[in-house]
């Protein structure tokens, strides 16, 4: 009983989402079962207990950005590594700002990379130059089936903006 008005008001008084209820459920049964290890108890008194559906329980919907958020993002990124050490160190050195400038620059490019392209992570981390053909009639970007969770190789088409873009972070 005290489990049950345990994870209700986990669920009714606090809030907490179906999926934290369900794993604070785990958690007791878990404890119950160390209890039948111990020879504590006789039985897992838990195991009555169920986890509730999460599928019902949508505390944020997924959605793509929009065409605002992503142009926002991509602002931020570029600009945030300053504005955050300027506002820490308001007599920064020249030579660190431009540092960090090129940081910024570089994780703005990332994020456009990858929301251009539509590839995972992992499949960005194993790129190397070699797998970008810039100069070609049609840019574009090469992930070796080694590397691609498909595990076939995929060659994925470059905007016409990121290729330009691209190209001067190579000859720097």
């Amino acid at each position: 009983d005290q489990a049950e008005k345990f994870l209700l008001y986990l669920s009714e008084e606090k809030g907490f989402s179906r999926k934290t209820r369900n794993s604070y459920l785990a958690s007791l049964q878990q404890f119950g079962y160390w209890g039948v290890m111990r020879k504590r108890w006789p039985n897992n008194p838990l195991t009555t207990l169920k986890n509730v559906r999460i599928d019902q329980d949508i505390r944020r919907k997924r959605r793509a950005l929009t065409e605002g958020e992503f142009y926002r993002l991509i602002s931020a990124a570029k600009e945030r590594p300053v504005k955050e050490y300027l506002r820490t160190h308001p007599k920064a050195p020249a030579e660190k700002l431009e540092e960090l400038g090129f940081i910024g620059k570089e994780r703005s490019l990332l994020y456009q990379f990858a929301v251009y392209t539509g590839l995972r992570r992992k499949e960005i981390r194993t790129l190397t130059w070699k797998n970008l053909d810039l100069d070609g009639k049609v840019p574009t970007v090469t992930v070796e089936a080694c590397h691609a969770k498909s595990r076939r190789e995929d060659r994925v088409a470059l905007p016409p903006t990121l290729a330009p873009a691209l190209k001067e972070e190579r000859r720097e």
